[in-house]
């Protein structure tokens, strides 16, 4: 007995559904990488972000609790900041990354670009 024309078979119907299936995308955070070679801007002042793995928002050196955050960088992007550079520490998790992207997403029309 021959299995060969069944795994034709099964290898056609695997075939068929890899094909037909459609994949969704539950959320999407667009991020921009930097250009190489690009050198930084110093006419107008960025606004340097870090977070840490207990939640602390630290904005330009000054910790910040969460609900001050929407209020400070309006201030900052009053004075003519351009950016957002989002530094997380090293504990800090993918999640709570995706979470604080979103966060500034809500509260600000900046670009954000993420740092290590």
């Amino acid at each position: 007995m021959s299995l060969t024309s069944l795994i034709d078979v099964i290898f056609l119907l695997l075939l068929f559904f890899m094909l037909s299936s459609t994949f969704s995308r539950f959320s999407e955070i667009e991020l921009q990488g930097g250009r190489a070679g690009a050198s930084a801007s110093a006419a107008a002042p960025g606004i340097l972000v870090r977070i840490d793995e207990a939640g602390g928002w630290n904005i330009n050196g000054e910790a910040t609790a969460p609900g001050e955050v929407e209020a400070r960088l309006k201030r900052f992007a009053g004075l003519g900041a351009e950016a957002i550079t989002l530094l997380p520490r090293s504990g800090v998790s993918t999640q709570q990354l995706v979470d604080a992207l979103e966060h500034l997403r809500r509260v600000t029309a900046l670009p954000v670009n993420i740092a290590r």
